[in-house]
């Protein structure tokens, strides 16, 4: 309960199990880089095997209870929706932009973190931020990478990218006031 040792509680786990609801996960797929096939044996691998850090102790396994394809949207839009966080870099398309800021602070794993496991803070503009482009255009991803992340003097670690690209979703039909 307390997470220590002390006055008589006996705590030999520090870590905490969450579970969650359902969520919707969304990924754009571009079939002439990957198949639907190949990126179904590459999901179920991710479902039997687990995902994230602990996953040699067992955690990070979950279930997919159903897939949707949504096929021929029409991406043409002046105004998108971020399905995730990103990087905005500098760009000149861009008319405004609708976000809330957050600063990601992260870290180096494996053998890597031994060197120095900090990577500069980037700012990111979190999921559901809003991008209006001055012009109509046809995109399905959007935002950036970064070069330049590791604090420590490791020739691999400073070779390292942080990536921050999003998939947009085209609204329709928008009148923003200026």
């Amino acid at each position: 309960m307390t997470f220590t040792t002390d006055k008589g509680n006996f705590a030999p786990y520090a870590n905490k199990e969450y579970f969650f609801n359902e969520k919707d996960i969304y990924f754009l797929l571009d079939e002439e880089q990957l198949s639907y096939k190949e990126f179904k044996e590459i999901l179920d691998f991710f479902v039997l095997h687990g995902y994230g850090k602990d996953i040699t102790i067992g955690k990070g396994r979950f279930e997919i209870k159903n897939i949707t394809e949504i096929d021929n949207i029409n991406f043409k839009s002046k105004y998108y929706m971020s399905l995730s966080p990103f990087i905005l870099l500098e760009n000149e398309k861009i008319e405004n932009a609708y976000y809330e800021p957050f600063i990601r602070f992260g870290k180096f794993g494996g053998e890597w973190a031994f060197y120095n496991p900090f990577k500069r803070p980037i700012m990111f503009l979190d999921t559901a931020s809003v991008i209006v482009f001055k012009e109509e255009r046809e995109i399905k991803f959007f935002g950036g990478a970064v070069k330049d992340i590791a604090l420590s003097d490791n020739e691999e670690q400073k070779n390292s990218v942080q990536q921050g690209y999003t998939i947009l979703l085209p609204l329709k039909d928008i009148k923003c006031k200026q």
